[in-house]
């Protein structure tokens, strides 16, 4: 993830975000066979605007929103036992664009006690229509609330608890048609799902030296607990390694 904040007047802040994916899917044939499909490149580019202030000495509200421009394709092809040796459209979870223009609302709250940051947000993705080959990804629904504290002077420590929510794909692309039955995740009436997870994070600082300050972000996830709508992907794990560099 490629991302960027600009300091405007009035306590605003410009915003970019533009993923770059590399992905695989393997799978396993009900004959016993195996194989595997890939897809890479940029996904869909997203311009916000936020802002922060400070209600009192001790708590701060923070809201924004970003508009998502389907930059990301929905076209990814691969080779498969079925296309050989032809590349065929992959599902909808391979494909690296929604192909629709979002809009992200977000707001979070937070108080500050002595050492110890409480805080909760919530944010959601609404999409304004069906892309280009009739269909549109379901709305999403985000929440958490974390603990923060410093063990060190230049460590920031955080314990998060979010809960996600997806709706179904409205629609269908036809060209995935004969795949409905064979491969779950070609089936639009099979994305609903909702999930819990728990992330711990690590933030270690550097200030004030020559170009700014840096910040190495360690951070992972594990699901608690997920209700997913027939056979789809579920998480597993992840984990997350970035940098932040900030300059005035």
């Amino acid at each position: 993830m490629l991302g960027g904040m600009i300091g405007l007047p009035g306590n605003l802040a410009a915003t970019f975000m533009l993923p770059v994916t590399s992905r695989s899917m393997d799978h396993n044939m009900a004959t016993g066979g195996q194989f595997t499909t890939k897809s890479s490149g940029l996904g869909d580019l997203s311009i916000g605007m936020t802002s922060n202030r400070n209600t009192s000495q001790r708590t701060s509200l923070a809201y924004g929103i970003s508009l998502t421009l389907p930059t990301g394709t929905i076209n990814a092809r691969d080779v498969t036992p079925a296309s050989s040796p032809n590349k065929m459209v992959l599902p909808y979870p391979m494909q690296l664009g929604s192909g629709s223009m979002e809009i992200k609302p977000e707001t979070s709250a937070s108080v500050q006690l002595g050492n110890v940051n409480l805080g909760t947000r919530i944010s959601g993705t609404v999409r304004t229509g069906k892309n280009e080959t009739g269909y549109k990804l379901g709305n999403e629904l985000a929440t958490s609330v974390w603990v923060a504290f410093q063990p060190a002077a230049s460590t920031e420590a955080s314990i998060a608890f979010g809960y996600n929510r997806w709706g179904n794909i409205s629609g269908s692309d036809s060209r995935l048609q004969q795949q409905i039955g064979m491969v779950p995740s070609a089936d639009p009436k099979l994305r609903r799902g909702s999930e819990l997870l728990f992330t711990p994070e690590i933030i270690v600082s550097k200030n004030n030296t020559r170009l700014g300050s840096h910040g190495i972000i360690i951070s992972g996830t594990l699901p608690l607990w997920h209700s997913l709508e027939g056979p789809q992907l579920g998480l597993a794990w992840s984990f997350g390694l970035g940098w932040r560099f900030s300059t005035n």
